[in-house]
């Protein structure tokens, strides 16, 4: 598939190079390794209230700005943001290649937990195989504050409004890789056919794991003809270290 048939749009701040981490719980890892899929959500499943909402000065002109209004019509903002969401699907990574404790508690969930790594131009190079979408779209995620003053940017309700979080989530450092479908009338998960081998590069064990639970990765990973080194984390170590001094 060419690339003149098959967009790929990305911000110019995503460098090819740059290592991009997911953080899986057990669960999740599996069903990754055991479809070849990558399971890409509607962006109505996320937690987050404020997402794909736009910042209050945007909300604003669409209320009260009379030639926003004329162009754009009279629809109820909330309305306009939640078609937005369901036509809408997000694959999240994030750019620190260093374990983050936090991360690891919210999208891990436990210490029986993975992270997969990569490169941004291999997660850009997988999109080549698939045939059933028209196009992905790479933001490098802005961090605002959604009732202050805004940086720079565009703000509008498309893809651009799931390039903005809050900045209560900067510790996430996050890229995004969004789907539209624009004829989508409910939410609908993807899936979407990907080389393993090709794309991870190594398997990395949550920091607290048990010894038990890095061998059932190692295992499981072999199962599934995975070429990627699981490695322990590197804090793993340092959490040892600590642990014998105590005793």
């Amino acid at each position: 598939m060419s690339r003149e048939k098959f967009p790929v749009r990305a911000d110019t701040s995503l460098k090819s190079d740059s290592i991009l981490m997911r953080y899986l719980d057990l669960a999740k890892f599996i069903d990754l390794i055991s479809t070849e899929t990558l399971f890409v959500s509607p962006a109505t499943w996320f937690d987050d209230l404020l997402e794909g909402t736009l910042p209050e000065q945007i909300r604003e002109s669409y209320l009260n700005d009379p030639v926003v209004i004329e162009h754009l019509g009279s629809d109820p903002i909330e309305e306009r943001e939640e078609a937005n969401r369901i036509k809408t699907n997000i694959s999240c990574w994030t750019k620190n290649p260093k374990d983050n404790m936090a991360l690891w508690k919210i999208y891990g969930g436990s210490t029986q937990s993975v992270a997969i790594t990569t490169t941004f131009d291999k997660l850009v190079q997988s999109t080549l195989l698939w045939s059933d979408i028209s196009g992905v779209i790479f933001k490098d995620v802005i961090y605002i504050d959604h009732e202050g003053d805004l940086p720079d940017g565009v703000y509008s309700l498309s893809h651009e409004t799931f390039g903005l979080k809050n900045e209560a989530y900067s510790f996430e450092n996050e890229i995004r890789m969004i789907v539209t479908r624009h004829n989508l009338q409910k939410p609908s998960p993807l899936r979407l056919k990907v080389d393993l081998n090709y794309l991870i590069e190594s398997i990395i064990i949550a920091p607290e794991a048990s010894e038990w639970f890095y061998d059932l990765v190692k295992s499981v990973s072999n199962k599934y003809g995975i070429n990627a080194p699981v490695q322990h984390s590197e804090l793993t170590a340092l959490i040892e270290k600590v642990k014998n001094k105590k005793n």
